[in-house]
């Protein structure tokens, strides 16, 4: 049976209601669609464009805005998945015609192949496929990686390119014209002890940043933001000095946002032992990201004020993944963890399937000054498989300060 619970972190009592007309359109049903592979993506100022997928096929899907009507069902005019394994990288939707990105790994030539395709509304091909990029190597890994990046004010795309070699690493920033000639190059090289790329983010000036560590281990870790801008010939690095001098050990699990003002926020859970099991707190780090400069590193005990006996135990440091960031009143911030553990299912002592269990929420409520204000345990159980990954997590509903938590209770998905 499937229960459906909502849940307030603060009082919901005494809430003012404020009548309004409510206005809104319904279009026709959307017919045999998964609900996994179906997004609106974009819109202008007449049309919704929605994306979505088959096995083996790609499709376009556009909607008038004052009506809902779908005007245009649009086969994407990609390779056949059958002669080639590629992903999706970008898709821009400009005027009349539309662009779409897509790499995969060409194994005559050994390298990572980024190309563009253009069509028009009728999902005809315009043109020969655009070979917009190449990294040589070995394998899928060796050769590394692309993102795209529409800079719309600039009249511009820019393609990233990441890749590690033996004793460097590279990271090339090219500019094209959306004909797919390249205008320009940056790039930049560097040495690995500089270390592993462990989160990355992009801002709306597409200016690229990198949290490296330089070693795998938990012990003597030296942690550096590394900034890529496209309009500078040098990449910036700032050292982050807070995890060696207060002796932290972050996880391997990190969340990076933008806040309203602009300011670039990357938090992770740490423990105070390297062999340690539980979550006892989490570190962030701010950036201004018109300056590029640090503005606050933090390690943020998950202690409350004041109160003797306020650590969770609960908060088991393989499964603690910071899912969602809140800001909300003056500088204050909500941070939402969730427990989510793999385990292996056996029989009779033989692994036979990946199992997940999607279990408890947690709120952290963190004010202007770093201190955890507010410690919140939300009790769920949801059990999948990695082949139902499906009415597991859950979403959140924000109004003035308080947050809503709304998920399905599911402790016999499998079953």
């Amino acid at each position: 049976m499937k229960y459906i619970f909502i849940f307030s972190i603060s009082f919901i009592f005494n809430i003012k209601v404020h009548s309004q007309a409510l206005h809104f359109f319904t279009g026709s049903k959307i017919e045999d669609y998964d609900e996994v592979s179906f997004h609106f993506f974009d819109q202008d100022s007449l049309y919704l464009y929605a994306f979505h997928q088959t096995l083996q096929s790609y499709f376009l899907d556009v909607y008038e805005k004052e009506s809902l009507n779908r005007t245009s069902f649009i086969k994407i005019p990609l390779p056949s998945k059958d002669t080639t394994q590629y992903t999706i990288e970008n898709l821009f939707i400009r005027k009349d015609t539309f662009q779409i990105f897509y790499s995969f790994f060409d194994y005559s030539n050994f390298c990572e192949r980024l190309d563009m395709i253009t069509f028009d509304i009728n999902g005809i091909k315009i043109g020969e496929t655009k070979i917009i990029d190449q990294s040589t190597g070995k394998n899928e890994i060796k050769a590394g990686n692309f993102s795209v990046i529409n800079r719309k004010r600039f009249n511009e795309f820019i393609s990233y390119g990441y890749k590690n070699l033996k004793d460097t690493s590279n990271v090339n920033i090219d500019h094209f014209d959306y004909s797919g000639n390249k205008k320009y190059s940056q790039n930049f090289l560097f040495n690995n002890n500089f270390g592993y790329i462990v989160n990355s983010l992009i801002d709306n000036d597409c200016n690229l940043y990198h949290l490296t560590r330089n070693k795998s281990g938990n012990r003597n870790v030296n942690w550096n933001i590394r900034i890529y801008s496209p309009d500078i010939y040098q990449s910036k690095i700032i050292e982050l000095n807070v995890p060696s001098i207060q002796k932290i050990y972050l996880s391997n699990f990190f969340k990076s946002f933008f806040d309203n003002q602009g300011r670039v926020n990357i938090l992770s859970p740490y423990s105070l032992s390297p062999t340690s099991k539980y979550a006892e707190g989490v570190y962030l780090v701010q950036l201004d990201s018109k300056t590029q400069t640090l503005i606050k590193e933090s390690a943020i005990p998950f202690k409350v004020k004041k109160e003797n006996d306020s650590e969770e135990s609960d908060f088991s440091l393989s499964s603690c993944i910071i899912v969602a960031t809140i800001p909300y009143g003056e500088n204050n911030l909500k941070i939402v963890f969730e427990s989510r553990l793999e385990t292996t299912a056996t029989l009779y002592g033989i692994p036979i399937a990946r199992e997940f269990d999607i279990g408890n929420i947690f709120t952290i409520d963190i004010d202007s000054s770093n201190e955890v204000k507010e410690i919140h345990k939300i009790r769920k159980q949801q059990l999948t498989s990695k082949e139902r990954l499906k009415y597991t997590g859950f979403s959140i509903l924000n109004y003035e300060t308080k947050s809503y938590f709304i998920y399905n209770e599911l402790p016999e998905n499998l079953l």
